[in-house]
């Protein structure tokens, strides 16, 4: 057991914002496909509370802890009636959660972007409704798609101030 934690610490320390967004993509992706041909009204009543937590977690600014979003995920891994898809989904999030340079990161693409993680996660909740693969698919791959490139172009804009921050000190010498 004293493996496995020290497997977890070392992920957490070590997985980077864009690893961890890119790996949802592809598994969630295909969690979602598979949902939108099992997914039952129930679970689509809970989806559609998860989204409307959403909304309002973003009225009241609390987008940091993701509940309602981690929620809508769960509840499509749920979907699958596959307890290794349900594993892996509630494991991203834990690493999402757990790990601090992905848990700041997503935080500040949340607090940019709460109106439109709302709209791409009603995108991914339509195509469910309307029990479309596809459309499922597309729609969870739209969104990780986002947050692909918030995280390029926040990656970017760090280093250029970096070496901004560098030239000024030789400027100084």
């Amino acid at each position: 057991m004293q493996e496995h934690h020290t497997l977890l610490d070392n992920v957490y320390k070590s997985v980077t914002p864009f690893e961890l967004t890119e790996a949802r993509a592809l598994i969630e992706g295909e969690v979602v496909a598979l949902a939108a041909k099992m997914i039952t009204a129930e679970e689509l009543g809970k989806l559609e509370q998860s989204l409307e937590d959403m909304a309002q977690e973003n009225e009241c600014g609390d987008l940091a802890s993701g509940d309602a979003d981690r929620e809508f995920h769960h509840i499509i891994a749920e979907a699958t009636q596959n307890k290794m898809m349900i594993l892996l989904t509630d494991q991203l999030w834990q690493v999402r959660n757990n790990a601090p340079q992905v848990f700041q990161a997503y935080k500040s693409i949340c607090e940019q972007d709460g109106e439109k993680r709302v709209e791409e996660h009603r995108a991914i909740f339509d195509a469910l409704v309307e029990r479309d693969t596809e459309a499922a698919r597309n729609a969870m791959h739209e969104h990780f798609g986002r947050i692909l490139n918030k995280l390029i172009t926040t990656a970017e804009a760090e280093q250029l101030e970096e070496i901004r921050r560098r030239s000024e000190e030789v400027r100084k010498r």
